[in-house]
């Protein structure tokens, strides 16, 4: 864990160690006053340090018995080397304009590596944080499994005697349980290599547990029921108490994930909380526009010429040495190849990166999270690309796909629980509850007769002739 840590934040300073030697470095190639071979050299120097700690924390990095995902580009790396190198000659030579667009380039790969350090990082974290949620969700379901089945054991061994049936049946079950329990340690103690949110407490409980239920079995094998029993009270006691921690550990990490998942807004943005799909869908068409305006800047600068160009058939004040270089530094700094395009990618990133967490919690309010993790991986991909592929035209199309994915998705939601087939409907009939009154025929004889005490029987001789005795016999 030690190592794990070391890794993880070597990594993240030398990120940031590049993110600024590329400002540095851009804000050398601006100013003509202070841009010499000295201050360059000591850029070039630094980039040296940086490239050697990069090849110790790759090697760091795979002695951990689970290495983290940390991009390695030694290409780009050689690139930015060389580019360096060629701005050192050229300053050398005293050729500031020529240096100028080596220097923005170098810059610029420098910005680019960093992003893609940061970005890689926040995913692994964001992943194994993601996986340790569903691991420790999983323990605890085991866990409380364990624990009322330990506790219905108890039930059944507080009717039992030493010689019952049952008795030996039941302490094989008591053995099956420690087996079950043991699994649950396994899994934690994994987990624990990755996670140092597993607390001494947590430790602490899961020895308690498996010295009480060793006690117990041993009690229970030699008759002592009351002792026996005790110490299975004393396992259930420390696996809820465990349960507990575990529960408290659970809601920290979900509450960490989610705060990943937000990011860090800047000032007067929003954190992607609270929108609703038809918001998504507005601001995920936004993006599309903002990519398509970013692909036609990409082919407006530097159309059939060369850099250089721009010095032909010009002389006097236009003619000065560099000024040919004009049309091809507008293109370094606002074109395909500038760090404004870079600045531009990553700020569609972020908005692409906020829309599928606002999106994601949305489906989960609706309940709908399945349905959508498809489009939730498009749109985690088109995140992926624009990082590594910039405004392209295969980037430009995923961006539509996930367009069309979220109207089918609003579609969906709309006709959830619109399905009339049973559908109840309250009674309209008015009922009074006057009964009809009886014939008039009948009223009369009902009147008239009284059938219990005055009618006789209709009884057959034999049967008439015994109620009259039995009553003359009760006279």
């Amino acid at each position: 864990m030690t190592k794990k840590y070391y890794v993880e934040k070597k990594a993240e300073q030398l990120a940031d160690k590049l993110d600024k030697l590329s400002e540095k470095q851009d804000k050398l190639s601006d100013n003509d006053q202070e841009n010499k071979l000295e201050k360059q050299d000591e850029i070039n120097k630094e980039f040296d340090k940086i490239q050697e700690d990069l090849k110790d924390l790759d090697k760091e990095n795979k002695e951990l018995k689970a290495p983290l995902d940390i991009p390695k580009d030694t290409e780009k790396e050689k690139s930015i080397d060389e580019d360096l190198k060629k701005a050192s000659e050229d300053l050398q030579k005293e050729n500031k304009a020529k240096a100028k667009p080596k220097q923005k380039s170098a810059s610029k790969k420098m910005k680019e590596m960093s992003m893609k350090m940061e970005q890689s990082m926040a995913e692994g974290e964001m992943e194994e944080l993601e996986e340790d949620v569903k691991m420790l969700r999983q323990i605890l379901d085991n866990l409380l499994v364990f624990s009322f089945s330990q506790e219905e054991l108890m039930g059944q061994f507080k009717g039992l005697k030493r010689g019952s049936p049952s008795f030996n049946k039941n302490l094989k079950l008591q053995q099956d349980l420690k087996q079950q329990f043991k699994h649950v340690d396994d899994s934690l103690f994994a987990m624990s290599l990755r996670n140092p949110k597993i607390a001494e407490d947590v430790t602490k409980e899961i020895g308690n547990v498996h010295y009480n239920i060793d006690k117990s079995i041993e009690n229970l094998v030699e008759a002592q029921m009351p002792k026996g029993l005790s110490h299975q009270q004393y396992a259930i006691s420390a696996s809820n108490k465990l349960a507990d921690f575990l529960s408290d550990i659970l809601n920290s990490m979900q509450m960490s994930l989610s705060g990943m998942g937000q990011g860090k807004p800047k000032p007067g943005k929003g954190q992607g909380q609270g929108m609703q799909l038809p918001d998504i869908i507005q601001k995920q068409k936004g993006i599309g526009e903002k990519m398509k305006e970013g692909m036609k800047k990409g082919e407006k600068p530097g159309e059939g010429k060369k850099s250089g160009e721009g010095n032909k058939g010009k002389s006097g004040k236009e003619g000065k040495p560099g000024s040919g270089d004009g049309q091809g530094q507008k293109q370094g700094e606002n074109g395909l190849d500038g760090e404004g395009d870079a600045r531009d990618i990553m700020e569609i990133y972020k908005e692409q990166k906020q829309l599928r967490e606002a999106l994601q919690n949305e489906l989960n309010k609706k309940g709908m999270g399945g349905n959508g993790q498809g489009t939730l991986d498009e749109m985690k991909d088109i995140e992926k690309q624009l990082l590594n592929k910039g405004f392209k035209n295969e980037v430009f199309q995923k961006v539509l796909k996930v367009q069309q994915e979220l109207l089918k998705l609003d579609k969906a939601i709309q006709e959830q629980g619109e399905e009339q087939k049973r559908q109840s409907q309250s009674n309209k009939r008015d009922f009074y509850g006057k009964n009809k009154s009886l014939p008039a025929s009948l009223q009369e004889y009902i009147n008239s007769i009284e059938i219990l005490n005055r009618q006789s029987l209709p009884l057959r001789s034999n049967f008439n002739k015994k109620v009259q005795e039995y009553f003359k016999s009760n006279d």
